[in-house]
């Protein structure tokens, strides 16, 4: 099926920001219906790292550490062949992040300062604040991250007088607290 086929067949389900604006402005019992997930491309605009900038950088810097990759021109698509053929007892395709993280920083000593360098000294952008300011008008309250960096945290006290409550294990206790997890491996 085409793409314009999709489109046409599915027609009636199009939605539009007003439609957006409208979804999350509804509330049960005054309490936001919807949470957030933020990803790496979050803090991106605060000048860290994307995870997919980071896989890139860790996959070609461990490819050209194996004497037979050490020259030549560099393919992606070659390098994850590669370490999927021949070392697969420690890269997995399907997790390649947490892969190459933990071959590139074995120990996790080493991991832990690689983060602490790649977010020192760096504040959180507008797009955080304006984050805050939704929290504030409370169409969210419960935001989950995958982000290493502590800027969702910082936005609330550079932004916002209200405080989160940080990687707290029942949710359902404080409803009227805006509460963020972190959840990676």
């Amino acid at each position: 099926m085409e793409t314009k086929d999709i489109k046409s067949e599915l027609k009636n389900k199009e939605r539009f920001v007003s439609d957006l604006v409208r979804y999350i402005e509804t509330r049960t019992d005054n309490n936001p219906n919807y949470s957030l997930l933020l990803g790496s491309g979050c803090s991106v605009s605060s000048e860290i790292k994307s995870g997919i900038e980071l896989v890139e950088k860790w996959r070609e810097d461990i490819f050209r550490n194996y004497p037979e990759n050490k020259e030549g021109e560099y393919s992606k698509e070659e390098a994850i062949k590669y370490l999927s053929k021949q070392h697969g007892s420690w890269y997995n395709n399907n997790n390649e992040y947490a892969s190459l993280f933990e071959k590139k920083y074995d120990l996790p000593r080493q991991r832990r300062m690689f983060v602490e360098q790649q977010v020192a000294d760096k504040k959180p952008s507008i797009g955080y604040g304006y984050l805050t300011a939704l929290v504030k008008k409370e169409y969210f309250n419960t935001i989950f991250t995958t982000n290493f960096d502590d800027l969702l945290n910082e936005a609330f006290y550079l932004y916002s007088k209200t405080r989160p409550i940080k990687d707290w294990p029942i949710f359902e206790s404080i409803k009227h607290k805006p509460q963020f997890m972190k959840i990676y491996e």
